[in-house]
């Protein structure tokens, strides 16, 4: 059971926006500051370059859902499975109560870590290995989101790789065009505290947009023999933009994005029995007190976007990503695996009372370290054009994408004793997982939207060739010299056509 957690029980709520430019006030309420929308006031062919749905959500054929950025400010929720939970069609599941970590699934696919979906921010990829290893212990900082965009149904062939369930992007805060700056102070049950900062402004040609963020908690879970069962993310955006004249003949700009983002969490895959679970839900065994994620993560793109000649523009995007999780937590307890003794505590009674801190013994404890690379570049064309009372709208799209999950698994033996654990044999780097997991794709997708009167028609066609590389070097060859090398490789070519119609 997850305590849904709340920050108003005892809040400081600061908020501040300055326009210099146009000597503008605001007017302040509970939660809301009027007039700070951002997302309203990009240029139409920059907005184009991050969102899929937008503001066109009522008429692409499909199921398209676009929260704004006035929407999030009046829900006033850090947790996006509470704003997922407002769509149709969408599963959220919980997993520590703060949102973190959000588990989704579209359209009856599997929510485990979003791994049957795509994920993307600002219109690129953002799960660390999408391809190699696609579970998604990444997620975006949601504090720094200004939209969210879903889209389910026919027409998300344009958004592979998964194009069963479906594609949500998330739109981060936007570069404003003239000087506005934002400060955000909160503090509530449980220790959990956020402070949002941000500040940007646009120039005849150069434009900019700095952003910190950190979400902190205490935790409201409840450690035998106390401790805190919190956590503390930190997240810096900062994006650059060069641009032509508003009055060029060809607009054209270059957008360097930089993301770095940080967490400590003291959090633990261990649960608990039926008993005790009615007993205290929030309670957490003696076992998980050195349970913690290490993670960090680190984005850069550079986008291009032109227009060339009226009608027609085309979008570039260059990016890599870096992705570092360590989640060290106890693993089998008293030579009994969790699950034997969660569902058996009876029948494992040593064990359990190990695991509760009330007998002395012995558990196994294990460093999940995984490094993740994403890179890759794509490019979007499109074309729209009118002939009689028939609008057409033609977008071709390409892209190269390759990962990598690099995981180690180390596995040490610790002792409890009198309720504390303290380390007894420190594991050998690997000695419970060592391999290397590769992806790489080519994508390519063209699409032609047709629109009549009430009707709209877009039938579309998407290819995709992947190929998997998998290297397992085993548990006793921590330098990976290959003595033990166990391999195998795999390529598929995908070929889906789609058909969208929409009569309003």
């Amino acid at each position: 059971m997850i305590r849904l957690i709340s920050t108003l029980s005892i809040i400081v709520f600061i908020c501040i926006e300055i326009n210099w430019a146009n000597d503008k006030y605001f007017v302040f309420t509970n939660n809301w500051i009027e007039d700070t929308t951002l997302i309203d006031t990009i240029k139409t062919w920059e907005f184009d370059a991050l969102t899929i749905v937008g503001d066109r959500a009522k008429s692409i054929p499909g199921s398209g859902q676009y929260i704004s950025s006035r929407q999030l400010s009046v829900l006033n929720q850090p947790n996006i499975n509470q704003i997922l939970r407002s769509i149709p069609g969408i599963n959220v599941r919980d997993e520590e109560g703060f949102g973190l970590r959000p588990n989704i699934g579209l359209r009856g696919t599997p929510v485990n870590r979003c791994a049957k979906i795509t994920l993307m921010e600002d219109g690129m990829l953002i799960a660390p290995a999408p391809y190699s290893d696609p579970s998604a212990y990444y997620f975006p900082t949601f504090a720094r989101m200004q939209g969210i965009e879903v889209l389910k149904g026919s027409s998300q062939i344009k958004y592979g790789p998964y194009t069963i369930g479906g594609a949500i992007n998330l739109i981060s805060t936007p570069i404003p065009e003239s000087f506005k700056a934002f400060a955000q102070f909160s503090y509530g049950s449980f220790g959990t505290q956020q402070q949002r900062i941000w500040m940007g402004d646009s120039h005849k040609n150069i434009d900019y947009i700095f952003e910190v963020n950190r979400l902190a908690s205490n935790g409201f879970k409840e450690l035998d023999k106390g401790g805190n069962t919190g956590f503390d993310r930190r997240d810096v955006l900062a994006k650059l933009r060069w641009h032509t004249d508003d009055k060029a003949s060809i607009p054209q700009s270059v957008t360097l994005k930089f993301v770095h983002s940080t967490e400590a969490g003291n959090e633990s895959y261990l649960g608990l029995t039926l008993e005790d679970f009615k007993a205290n839900p929030y309670r957490r065994y003696a076992a998980t007190q050195k349970d913690i994620l290490d993670m960090s993560h680190y984005h850069v793109s550079i986008n291009h976007t032109i227009k060339p000649i009226s009608g027609f523009s085309v979008i570039t995007t260059a990016y890599y990503a870096h992705t570092f999780r360590d989640w060290a937590r106890v693993n089998t307890i008293g030579g009994q695996s969790i699950n034997n003794i969660l569902g058996k505590p009876v029948q494992y009674s040593l064990p359990y009372e190990i695991m509760t801190g009330e007998a002395d013994g012995y558990l196994d404890y294990q460093n999940a370290a995984r490094t993740y690379f994403s890179e890759g570049i794509q490019s979007n064309a499109q074309y729209i054009f009118n002939t009689n009372q028939i609008s057409h709208k033609v977008m071709l799209g390409g892209r190269y994408h390759r990962d990598q999950a690099d995981r180690y698994a180390t596995k040490s033996e610790y002792s409890m004793t009198a309720g504390n654990m303290s380390l007894a044999t420190s594991g050998t780097k690997g000695n419970q997982e060592n391999q290397i997991r590769n992806g790489t794709s080519w994508a390519f997708f063209i699409n032609y939207d047709i629109h009549f009167k009430n009707l709209k028609v877009s039938p579309g066609l998407r290819y995709e060739n992947i190929a998997f590389d998998f290297q397992n070097y085993g548990t006793s060859d921590k330098t990976r010299t290959g003595l033990q090398l166990k391999s195998a490789t795999n390529q598929l070519d995908v070929v889906l056509p789609g058909v969208g119609i929409n009569y309003t």
